[in-house]
């Protein structure tokens, strides 16, 4: 649960279907995300985060950080474009 900013709910009665099987979500929160944008650093809330049971890597929602924030991701060039005011910004390498 370090993961998380704020647990909304530390019992939650949630799986996730997995390749594994049925993985129980040990934790739901709000995660809080730090990229470098140009030369500035920003944060973003991002709410109703699983923290699963048995999942050695932190996944990072491409969907997710559209829905709420208007990123759009090239996965091939390695960049995630940050809109402000509908306008991208310096885009910002992925980590």
């Amino acid at each position: 649960m370090s993961y998380l900013w704020t647990v909304t709910n530390a019992s939650p009665k949630v799986s996730i279907d997995t390749a594994a099987g049925p993985v129980h979500a040990r934790a739901i929160g709000v995660a809080l995300i730090q990229l470098l944008v140009g030369n500035k650093w920003e944060c973003y809330e991002v709410p109703n985060v699983l923290v699963l049971d048995k999942c050695a890597s932190v996944l990072y929602s491409t969907r997710v950080m559209r829905d709420l924030f208007g990123f759009t991701h090239d996965i091939d060039g390695g960049l995630i474009r940050v809109p402000v005011n509908g306008e991208d910004r310096n885009p910002s390498r992925y980590l």
